[in-house]
This record gives structure tokens, C-alpha cells and sequence, in this order.
């Protein structure tokens, strides 16, 4: 480091930078309002960055889900030692990369040497330390909480499976309470049951103001029926560059159902066409060959009428030559 501090938080951001937020000097009897950036591959101290509103020490630090540094409770004091004696119930939100600030609402009580985490579900939880607040001052085993995000996602059309071809809409509503986004962009991936990737693309949605997102994803025609994973995945604002500031994202199981295309269905109908027309050539050859057979028959009965006439012809002849001989 630039200067030796101690009672700071340290915090992992990405693969390759650390971050010391804050902390005492007590060779100068100074606390510091500023970070310092650590380069692991480098081995380099970046010095002093994204100064903050107030002097801090004592307390701790965390990067939630949503991208955000959270610090929370500590020494406010001018000196190293005066954050022994003045602690406070405040904290505040850090947007690291337009290094603007959102002050969190107070705890109930002060403290400092806490510790802080977060579950699942978006909440801050402020574990432990030590309070002035307490009647005569003293380490606490209770805590508090705070929610800062809280993702709900919807999958649209919902109630049937999903045909090949139609546009897939996920309704994702983050909730967050301090963090300033406008636009989130996702990495989409589509896996088939053998967790081969068929799709990969990237969409994005509005959520200023506490709106949620409407992401659109378009199905591949060409998919087979069956089970599909969809994940979104390295969600991040639009304004910050990729891999900055990316978050986890979220994940559903879903079932999709081939629906031939327009150029299927001209196939399968010129297909059905072929198939007609192949009948209605073996119905015209069999037609031909009844229409051969009744020409051949009509022909035959032609001559037997006409022997039959020669017959009856000779017969009556005969008759009126017998008859003459007997008159």
C-alpha cells in the first residue's frame, strides 16, 4: 500500500483486483475515505481511488448480487482512535465505476467489528460487534437486516409447452432498492438434454425506476421436441463495459415442441401433392385399361349381334324356301 491501515475491508472484485476500503492510520492518528486498488497479476498498488463521503474504519464491506458495494456501520472519527469511541448506524451504497453514493437507511443500533453477509434472497444481514448503544456498551449477539434486492422472474406463454419457432418472453423484476441501473443485458443459453448448447445469444430490457425486464428470446425452428435449460447468465448494465460489473442472472427448465416451419409445411404439402398426383396416375392407368376392356367387349358383342342377324337372316330364308316346295 501507499500508507499502512488497518481496521479497512478488503473485497475480491473479478479474477485479478483487490480492494482496501478506507481504514486507520495510527502513525498520523488518520482515517482514510478512499480505496485502494491491488493488482494481484501485477503485484502493483494502484493508490487512492473513489473517494466516499465519510471517513471509515471498523466497519465492513461486501459486493452483493447486484453489483453494489455495501459498507456498513464503523468509526466516523478524524483519527484512527477516535473511531474507538464513535461509531454510528450508518452506511452507504458504492457505485464503484460513476463512483456515486446512495446512503443506506440507519440500523438500530451503532456498531463496529460486525460482520456482514447476504443470503439467497437479496438481504444484507449485520452479524455481531460492538455497540455504544448498548447500556453500558458491549459486543452483541443480535443482528439486522437489509434487503437490496429481490429477483422475481415469470415465464411467458405459460400453461402449454413452448412451439419452435415462437418468441420466448421471461418477465425478470430485480427489485433493486439502491442500485441505479436503466438497461441489464444477459447472456441467453439454450442446452439440450445432453447439456449441448443450441442457442447463444444475447438480450436486454429497460428496468430504470424499479421497472421490471422484459427479455425476448427467439426459439430456434429447427429444434426437436424435448426438455430444454434456458440460463441467463452475466447480466450487467449497458453502461458499464462487460466484465466490470456482471452479476449472477437466473434459470428454468422448460419443454418445447416442434412446429414445422413454412418451408416444412410447403415440403409436406408438396409432398401430399406428389402423393395425390401418384393416384391419380395409377386411377387414370386402371381407367385406361377398363375403357381398353369395354372397347374390346363392345366389339365383340358387335360381331356376335352381327352373326346372330346373318343367323336369323338364313333361318327365315330356309323357312320360306320350305314352304314354297310345299305349296
Amino acid at each position: 500500500m501507499s500508507e499502512p491501515r488497518y481496521s479497512g475491508s478488503a473485497l475480491a472484485i473479478g479474477e485479478d483486483v483487490i480492494l482496501y476500503i478506507g481504514g486507520s492510520n495510527p502513525s498520523v492518528s488518520y482515517t482514510y475515505s478512499d480505496v485502494q486498488y491491488y493488482r494481484v497479476d501485477d503485484d502493483y498498488w494502484m493508490g487512492s481511488m473513489n473517494p466516499f463521503p465519510e471517513k471509515y474504519a471498523g466497519g465492513d464491506a461486501i459486493l452483493m448480487p447486484d453489483g453494489m458495494i455495501y459498507m456498513v456501520g464503523g468509526g466516523r472519527g478524524d483519527s484512527a482512535f477516535s473511531t474507538n469511541s464513535h461509531t454510528t448506524t450508518s452506511g452507504f451504497c458504492m457505485d464503484l465505476y460513476h463512483n456515486e453514493f446512495v446512503y443506506l437507511p440507519d440500523m438500530e443500533m451503532d456498531r463496529k467489528y460486525h460482520s456482514v453477509g447476504y443470503d439467497e434472497e437479496g438481504n444484507i444481514f449485520v452479524i455481531g460487534g460492538y455497540s455504544f448503544d448498548a447500556p453500558t456498551g458491549e459486543t452483541t449477539g443480535n443482528a439486522s437486516k437489509l434487503k437490496v434486492m429481490d429477483l422475481q422472474s415469470q415465464w411467458f406463454p405459460q400453461g402449454r409447452d413452448i412451439l419452435t419457432g415462437e418468441q420466448l418472453m421471461v418477465i425478470a423484476d430485480f427489485n433493486f432498492a439502491f442500485a441505479p441501473y436503466e438497461r441489464l443485458t444477459a447472456q441467453v443459453d439454450i442446452r439440450n438434454s445432453n447439456g449441448d448448447v443450441v442457442l447463444s445469444t444475447e438480450v436486454s430490457a429497460y428496468i430504470q425506476d424499479g421497472n421490471p425486464g422484459y427479455f425476448y428470446v427467439d426459439v430456434p425452428q429447427s429444434l426437436p421436441s424435448g426438455d430444454y435449460d434456458v440460463s441467463f447468465s452475466g447480466l450487467h448494465p449497458s453502461d458499464y463495459p462487460y466484465g466490470d460489473l456482471t452479476f449472477d442472472g437466473f434459470e428454468g427448465s422448460l419443454t418445447f415442441v416442434h412446429s414445422a416451419s413454412i418451408y416444412e409445411q410447403l415440403d409436406e404439402q408438396n409432398e401430399t401433392i406428389g402423393d395425390l398426383q401418384d393416384q391419380n396416375d395409377v386411377l387414370s392407368n386402371d381407367l385406361s385399361d377398363v375403357n381398353d376392356k369395354l372397347e374390346a367387349m363392345a366389339t365383340n358383342l358387335l360381331i356376335v349381334m352381327i352373326i346372330a342377324i346373318i343367323a336369323v337372316v338364313v333361318a327365315v330364308v330356309v323357312l320360306v324356301l320350305a314352304l314354297r316346295k310345299k305349296a
